[in-house]
């Protein structure tokens, strides 16, 4: 049965959880509409609470003057407050409409014809991640998976929780959402930034991307208007962060530059003494022993752009964190180059972030592992250098990397459909 009798009189309409008074004129109409398309459920209960009321009528002539005026008054403010029902309920269908919409669904059918009812019904079906949070809505093609990204809210009626789209900061007419399976969208230098994008947005902020080189890859501002600079790196699942330390790192040897394995050796050494490799690389710099203008080598690299307030780099190229999507081998090492993430919009196996100012405190401090020299593709003389960091590590009692699925559990609904079914609790 689609509608039901309440203990205080009025009736519920099971399919959208609307309650309303039988006596009201509209709700007679609808009845009748209903009735002309075939469904007479409504039109025989009305029926039924008529003959109800005709036996009531015919009592009051027996109570007093008195009782009769107050059971008029109280008729009078029950079709008021049903007013109110009403003109609320009209507003929450057409707010749920505008929801559904942003999620995908076609709400263009006329509401009798139930296309509104089924869209609610498919949402409020979607099934719960660990931590609260409903999964995704996922549209899955040939080769792509369209996910729209989806939160809890209350009913306005009803007081209950209902599925509602998470909206992009950068435009709040608009679900937050993207799609698995292209290539890399001409907005973004790599795939795993349109994931990155993506989290940073369900994580409340909004997200400039300025490609420019010199800055990081995301420009954000939380809701209370607070600037943030996050620059995105891919990560490998599981084990060691392997961090970016420097980029651009070319030691002088009479007319050539050190190569990979010498550089190794250079760093193992002074490592083995006790330095650590930031004050080895700025030396080597302050003494001129290293290629590039403005002694580049002590300011080119992730980690660099943690050292805040001291020159190292402009403020305006300093790093406030690092947002890494984790991806498993076979997607990071796989033999067609086009289906790697960076080629690729793959979904992740895990979510991290790194506070930059900690990561650079905490390896000067000599808390990273020993320094890996690794060949920079862009310049044969100038080596980068990678320092692998304990998911652990802490600065002043602070962890400088952070579980981002296990602190923020909506950002779950961006993981690979095998990972987030393990998540799911119904």
């Amino acid at each position: 049965m689609r509608f039901r009798i309440l203990d205080d009189g009025r009736l519920l309409d099971t399919l959208v959880g609307k309650k309303f008074q039988p006596r009201s004129t509209a709700n007679r109409e609808w009845a009748d509409t209903l009735s002309k398309g075939g469904d007479n459920e409504l039109s025989e209960i009305l029926k039924r609470i008529d003959a109800s009321e005709a036996t009531k009528s015919r009592m009051a002539g027996e109570r007093g003057i008195d009782e009769l005026l107050q059971s008029l008054k109280s008729d009078v403010a029950a079709e008021e407050r049903e007013l109110d029902l009403e003109s609320d309920a009209i507003q929450y269908i057409s707010n749920r409409a505008v929801d559904l919409n942003q999620m995908g669904y076609d709400t263009s059918q006329p509401f009798a014809s139930g296309g509104l009812g089924k869209a609610a019904a498919a949402v409020a079906s979607l099934g719960e991640l660990k931590g609260g949070v409903p999964m995704p809505i996922m549209r899955t093609g040939r080769d792509t998976q369209e996910r729209v990204f989806t939160k809890y809210e209350d009913n306005p009626l009803t007081g209950q929780q209902q599925v509602v789209p998470m909206l992009d900061p950068n435009d709040e007419t608009q679900a937050i959402k993207l799609t698995y399976g292209t290539e890399v969208p001409n907005k973004y230098t790599q795939a795993d930034e349109y994931v990155s994008e993506a989290a940073l947005k369900m994580l409340g902020y909004k997200v400039d991307m300025p490609q420019n080189n010199r800055v990081a890859d995301f420009q954000v501002v939380d809701s209370d208007g607070y600037p943030m600079a996050i620059d995105g790196m891919q990560i490998p699942q599981g084990g060691p962060i392997d961090m970016q330390g420097h980029s651009f790192v070319g030691v002088k040897n009479g007319g050539r530059t050190l190569s990979v394995n010498e550089l190794q050796s250079l760093i193992d050494r002074r490592v083995a003494n006790g330095e650590n490799v930031i004050d080895i690389v700025d030396q080597l710099a302050d003494t001129d022993r290293t290629i590039g203008r403005d002694k580049v080598a002590r300011k080119a690299g992730k980690l660099m752009r943690g050292d805040h307030g001291t020159g190292r780099v402009n403020v305006d190229e300093e790093y406030d964190a690092l947002i890494m999507p984790e991806y498993n081998n076979a997607n990071r090492n796989n033999r067609n180059f086009s289906e790697r993430p960076n080629n690729r919009v793959i979904a992740p196996q895990g979510l991290w972030m790194a506070d930059m100012p900690g990561a650079f405190d905490a390896v000067r401090a000599g808390q990273g592992g020993q320094p890996r020299v690794v060949r920079n593709k862009h310049h044969q003389d100038a080596h980068k250098i990678n320092i692998p960091m304990s998911r652990d590590t802490k600065n002043d009692g602070q962890r400088v990397f952070i579980d981002l699925i296990k602190n923020r559990p909506e950002l779950a609904q961006l993981l690979d459909t095998r990972t987030m079914e393990k998540m799911r609790v119904n």
